[in-house]
């Protein structure tokens, strides 16, 4: 019994530091959200202030695609989609990823 007791404990510590490690993930990926510009075709209402610029890219406030196409997309629009009007952002695996995690965070928090 204090065997399984601890091994939920630390289920729930590694749990606790995962969730932890996604939340860091999506604030700096809500920080390149303006960083890289997204901002400028795109809006969030997780980032105060999200009006876009230009009505280019869609609201992703509510994004529900898979993180899957949305890793590749980041990664190289113009190999999903020939003729995306979104830029090659450049952007390196961790960005991606950070990218992702806010996008694809429920629910999203103002920050």
């Amino acid at each position: 019994m204090a065997v399984e007791a601890a091994e939920t404990g630390k289920e729930h510590a590694v749990a606790l530091e995962s969730a932890g490690k996604m939340a860091i993930s999506a604030e700096m990926g809500a920080a390149l959200f303006v960083a890289k510009g997204c901002i400028q075709c795109h809006q969030h209402d997780g980032i105060a202030l999200s009006k876009p610029l230009v009505e280019f890219g869609p609201d992703l406030t509510d994004y529900d695609g898979s993180a899957a196409f949305l890793h590749s997309w980041l990664a190289d629009p113009a190999a999903v989609k020939a003729v995306a009007q979104m830029p090659d952002l450049e952007l390196s695996a961790a960005e991606i990823d950070q990218l992702s995690a806010f996008l694809t965070a429920v629910p999203f928090h103002h920050l």
